[in-house]
């Protein structure tokens, strides 16, 4: 009898431990970044993400450790990855700030979804007589997920000249910069 108990223990208790793991992961498999300079030296920025999930999500969040304003989230059509200007096919998520980390509330299961954040950026250009000077990581160095097929342009005011323009990166990273008419492609 107690042999059979032992066994039963052994048995439930292993069946709980594979039930209370969570099977559970999600990655993110697009991002497109837009960051407008303004003359003042605001940026307005547009980030598309694309995540995918296996599993069950209550929702998402956005680390963005500077000054921030006018944040908000929209859940793309899966038809129209590119756009928000038909207001019918887009939802506003509902978001919440907390130590510079933006929660957005959408449930996920089992599915692909498509984010777009628009924000304004404060204080992260430096501007001189004859040097402008841009320190802002869209990522913090905390990031914890993999990060595919990722793109950041940054569009310049229509002042700057772009044959006086030079550009690097300060930090090491394996990625490229490349220029265009008024914007900086990474």
């Amino acid at each position: 009898m107690k042999k059979v108990v032992a066994f039963l223990t052994i048995i439930l208790s292993m069946i709980m431990l594979v039930s209370c793991g969570e099977d559970r992961s999600y990655t993110i498999d697009k991002v497109s970044i837009f960051a407008y300079i303004t003359e003042s030296g605001t940026i307005n920025v547009r980030e598309r993400y694309t995540y995918s999930f296996d599993g069950s999500f209550d929702g998402l969040t956005r680390d963005i450790q500077s000054s921030t304003s006018d944040f908000n989230a929209y859940l793309l059509p899966s038809h129209d990855l590119e756009s928000i200007d038909d207001a019918d096919d887009v939802q506003q998520l509902s978001t919440e700030l907390e130590n510079h980390e933006y929660k957005i509330y959408t449930k996920s299961q089992d599915e692909t979804k498509t984010v777009l954040y628009t924000y304004e950026i404060h204080g992260s250009i430096e501007k001189y007589k004859d040097i402008g000077k841009l320190h802002y990581s869209f990522f913090n160095k905390d990031n914890q997920t993999d990060i595919n097929d990722l793109m950041i342009a940054i569009v310049l005011p229509e002042s700057v000249n772009m044959d006086d323009l030079h550009m690097f990166l300060r930090e090491e990273g394996n990625g490229s910069i490349e220029e265009y008419t008024n914007a900086l492609v990474y």
